[in-house]
């Protein structure tokens, strides 16, 4: 997926994504060969061909926080496959709704085939040090509720890069 976007480049909205897309370039390799031809000339296409250079680096190192850094949050999904091993699945519990009154009761992580339950008053305080393993941190409904919990119960939670399942699930009709 992440060779397929281009929405990750200064000024590239859906819609211009988009139109690249039928105009045939359905990838960074597919853009090159329609650049090098000649037939997406100027400022703004030389622009977007030195972006894919630079993300093709980037993906070769590997380097997750490049794109994380450049892509708009509601298309971090899109990190998914590339990065998948890098990925913790987190889903916590709490006693009510409210992040400033209420407390989580138990984080659950799953990375590498292997599920963790961490639970306050026992092994709590030890999810900071295994998530920070995984740079990229996946949730169900997490920007609106996960994350703001986390962020408030650990200081210095901060990954790399999260992906909310519920709103592209959402696009697709879930």
């Amino acid at each position: 997926m992440l060779q397929h976007t281009f929405i990750h480049a200064s000024g590239i909205g859906p819609e211009t994504e988009a139109s690249l897309w039928r105009a045939g370039a359905r990838d960074w390799k597919g853009f090159r060969a329609i650049h090098a031809k000649g037939d997406m000339p100027g400022a703004r296409y030389e622009s977007l061909a030195s972006i894919i250079a630079d993300s093709e680096k980037a993906l070769a190192k590997r380097d997750m926080g490049w794109f994380a850094a450049r892509l708009p949050s509601s298309e971090q999904w899109r990190l998914l496959e590339e990065f998948h091993a890098h990925a913790a699945y987190v889903d916590i519990e709490t006693t009510g709704l409210s992040r400033d009154v209420d407390t989580i009761t138990v984080v659950a992580m799953h990375a590498e085939g292997r599920t963790h339950t961490f639970v306050h008053g026992k092994d709590m305080d030890e999810f900071p040090s295994r998530v920070s393993q995984y740079p990229l941190v996946v949730t169900f409904n997490g920007a609106s509720f996960d994350m703001p919990f986390l962020a408030r119960r650990f200081k210095a939670f901060k990954p790399a890069a999260h992906i909310d399942l519920r709103h592209p699930l959402k696009r697709l009709g879930y």
